[in-house]
């Protein structure tokens, strides 16, 4: 059973967070403000304490290897009647849709290299076992599956949605296998 928001801000009261409240909801879960401007909750839908311990590790070594970008910080994992949430640094920043417009002909220039400097950084992460069963979305089945390559685990990642979301996506995208391929 979901819990409600009010569930969530009572929660984060009780454990000492003066004024909680909810800054973005979407397929993953919910993420609350703690501390503004430095800690924030999110409250996972799709996840388990084993999954998220994977990824607070995760976290911790793309922090290490690709220390010149932001990465995300779990402080700490708390289950909460059944329910994962972890404690996390707040990132600064802008969410890159801010930066895109919809009546623009071309990409912001700035969003374009900051996706390619973060796909840079990304590139240079090696691969390693005790990863590979993280998964991003909400996806079953782990990102690395099949794979050691972070450039084919991307790819396979984008053609699984592509194939899920197809139909809307070709409503909207003209040349859509063309865009996908190049």
């Amino acid at each position: 059973m979901r819990k409600s928001e009010a569930y969530w801000i009572r929660h984060f009261r009780k454990q000492g967070f003066l004024n909680p409240s909810l800054i973005a909801a979407g397929m993953d879960g919910a993420v609350y403000s703690l501390v503004p401007d430095e800690v924030i909750a999110k409250v996972w839908r799709h996840r388990n304490e084993t999954q998220l311990a994977r990824l607070k590790a995760f976290y911790a070594d793309l922090a290490r290897l690709a220390s010149h970008i932001q990465t995300p910080q779990i402080t700490d994992v708390q289950v909460v009647d059944g329910t994962v949430v972890s404690i996390e640094k707040y990132l600064r920043g802008a969410p890159l849709h801010e930066s895109l417009s919809k009546d623009a002909s071309h990409p912001d220039p700035e969003a374009v290299a900051a996706i390619a400097s973060a796909l840079t950084s990304l590139r240079s992460v090696p691969a390693a076992d005790r990863f590979s069963g993280l998964t991003i979305l909400d996806e079953p089945t782990p990102l690395w599956d099949g794979t050691g390559k972070w450039s084919d685990a991307v790819l396979r990642a984008i053609s699984r949605r592509v194939d899920r979301f197809r139909p809307q996506l070709q409503s909207r995208i003209v040349d859509l296998d063309a865009i996908v391929t190049a």
